[in-house]
């Protein structure tokens, strides 16, 4: 693939050595190379411009997101190679595999509908923490032709433009919602199983954990008050799950057992059998790290419910979204 049809737009806020291993992973690639800065502390900067003369350091007058630092990114790119064609995005924490761009093109090469290719995200360290398992295990999904992707992922110029990008109001969860609209246009997602990165989520406590657990709630939330309206009704199903699993489950519990009835015993059955279908759909992996996802996919609904209620607190009050960083 010529370096004139593709580039790739790397995005980081205090990564630190990760940030390093990510630009040294692409610079191996001899293609474009763009680093968007928002706001790092630390010697991000310095140490990208080892890598690429092509560093765009985000300005303070708007709030900071991965919307926004991608947007700027392609933008850029386009301007300085007209005839780009395809674009690479990856997360300033993610380490991108060798082979993956020549596999993305030739996967992209199979319909001029794709608009999007992505792969496989595996964690660089899941042996580190519980909770770097537990996103291995989130990362380890469906392939095909799919509905969304996550942060890394091939993406064709003109369908991106077509769509005008990512919506920049979205502090979480930008990535499906760009791709509802890009489904909108009839251009489809496609999902290998190949080796797409390797991420370093570097979760090492459970407050952190809860906090992106929280996050995903937020998200969800976004998406349904931006498009739950449509005839897809996005996002719709998984608003009311987290609103039935996180909110009403528990609070009829909390009745229950406040008058004395029975009922309460009826929930809680409840909450068993949906623990145990989950148990059972990650059987290929040990018995702690299924029990402990099994536990918090169930009961973190109630902190992803905590995400969707900030979300609609912030859209009542017409207040403006703010990161909620995990790391």
């Amino acid at each position: 693939m010529s370096e004139q049809k593709i580039g790739i737009v790397v995005i980081g806020k205090n990564e630190g050595l990760r940030l390093i291993k990510c630009l040294e992973s692409a610079s191996t690639l001899n293609l474009p190379l763009i680093y968007v800065d928002s706001g790092s502390t630390d010697s991000s900067v310095e140490n990208a411009s080892n890598y690429t003369k092509d560093i765009i350091k985000l300005s303070m007058e708007g709030h900071f997101s991965a919307s926004r630092a991608r947007n700027e990114g392609l933008s850029y790119l386009v301007r300085k190679l007209p005839s780009i064609e395809f674009v690479q995005f990856v997360d300033g924490d993610c380490v991108l595999s060798r082979d993956w761009i020549d596999i993305s093109i030739e996967k992209m090469n199979l319909s001029s509908s794709y608009a999007v290719v992505c792969g496989r995200r595996k964690e660089l360290f899941p042996e580190k923490s519980l909770y770097n398992k537990l996103c291995d295990i989130e990362w380890d999904v469906t392939a095909g032709e799919v509905l969304a992707c996550g942060g890394d992922f091939l993406c064709r110029v003109t369908a991106f433009e077509q769509v005008k990008g990512f919506n920049v109001s979205f502090i979480a969860g930008e990535e499906p919602e760009l791709c509802f609209r890009l489904r909108q246009h009839a251009w489809k997602i496609l999902r290998t199983t190949d080796l797409m990165t390797f991420h370093d989520s570097n979760i090492l406590c459970l407050s952190k954990y809860l906090v992106k657990i929280r996050r995903t709630g937020y998200a969800y939330c976004l998406g349904f008050l931006e498009h739950g309206m449509s005839a897809e009704h996005y996002n719709m199903r998984e608003v009311l799950r987290i609103i039935f699993w996180g909110f009403l489950l528990p609070i009829a519990f909390l009745f229950y057992v406040l008058i004395g009835s029975w009922n309460s015993n009826l929930v809680i059955v409840i909450f068993l059998a949906q623990f145990m279908r989950v148990y059972q759909k990650v059987k290929n992996y040990a018995f702690l790290t299924r029990f402990v996802y099994a536990a918090i996919t169930v009961f973190g609904k109630t902190v992803e419910c905590m995400g969707l209620f900030q979300c609609l607190l912030r859209k009542i009050t017409r207040s403006q979204n703010s990161l909620i960083e995990y790391k």
